[in-house]
């Protein structure tokens, strides 16, 4: 069955579970609230927000990959990150993300296909520090590349609370595809995360498990720095969408391309 589930935290935060096990923010303010990706794009997400909501909401991207806005076909109100512009045009289509599922699922699911939203260009432009006032609450877009050139972060000031897309994840990051920026780059986003906001409580990733610490931050910056530093290379990983070299700390890994270290 194809449905959308969800839970509430404290501080009016809701985290919904899509189709494909994708999650989905949505950060509720006196006035308005902002919804943090949009899934892969099968089934109604709006149908879903609205029996959820009673107040105007609008759409923010993590990332330009089709599992994070597969769904902005439905709304009106979208923002991505000018540097994934590209990204989200080629892998965000109905096309390739009917390729995608293929990938994922390795059987054909005509029940997916039948449910898949349309694609949208009509995107807006989110920048670095650019912020989104809720009424009672400011998020705050955090610049973050890495996992891709355009990739963000949302910074909640009352809860201290960081939506962090893929960028950070128990999940292993991708870093080993084309369109990722170099390990030290990474690397630098990460830096900026801890130095920028140190009193950060709880990571809300792209993926599950919801929420996680701090602490899953500095495991992803200890698997670059023992890369860049030669200490490890990691072991061969393969995945649905590529391979690359993986180095794990703490149960926390990274898939890293070896030829795009700089």
């Amino acid at each position: 069955m194809l449905k959308f589930t969800h839970q509430s935290f404290d501080g009016g935060i809701i985290a919904i579970t899509a189709v494909m096990g994708e999650q989905i923010y949505v950060v509720v303010g006196s006035k308005r609230a902002m919804v943090i990706d949009t899934g892969m794009g099968i089934g109604s997400l709006k149908t879903y927000l609205d029996q959820l909501l009673d107040l105007p909401y609008f759409v923010v991207n993590t990332h330009g990959h089709p599992d994070h806005g597969g769904g902005n076909g439905e709304f009106d109100e979208v923002y991505l990150h000018p540097e994934d512009f590209e990204l989200y045009a080629s892998m965000v289509s109905v096309e390739f993300r009917r390729f995608d599922l293929e990938r994922i699922l390795k059987v054909s699911a005509p029940e997916y296909d039948e449910a898949m939203i349309p694609f949208m260009d009509a995107l807006l432009p989110l920048a670095d520090g650019m912020t989104f006032d809720l009424g009672d609450r400011i998020i705050t877009t955090i610049h973050i590349p890495g996992h891709t050139r355009g990739s963000v972060a949302f910074y909640d000031e009352k809860t201290k609370s960081l939506f962090s897309g893929d960028t950070i994840t128990k999940t292993d990051t991708w870093l080993f595809q084309p369109h990722c920026e170099s390990l030290t780059r990474y690397g630098e986003s990460i830096k900026k995360l801890l130095n920028t906001h140190p009193e950060i409580r709880a990571l809300y990733p792209g993926h599950l498990p919801t929420p996680i610490s701090m602490e899953t931050t500095r495991s992803k910056l200890e698997c670059v720095r023992r890369v860049l530093s030669n200490e490890e290379i990691g072991i061969w990983a393969e995945t649905f969408a590529g391979e690359g070299l993986r180095v794990e700390v703490d149960g926390v890994g990274i898939i890293y391309d070896p030829n795009h270290l700089h």
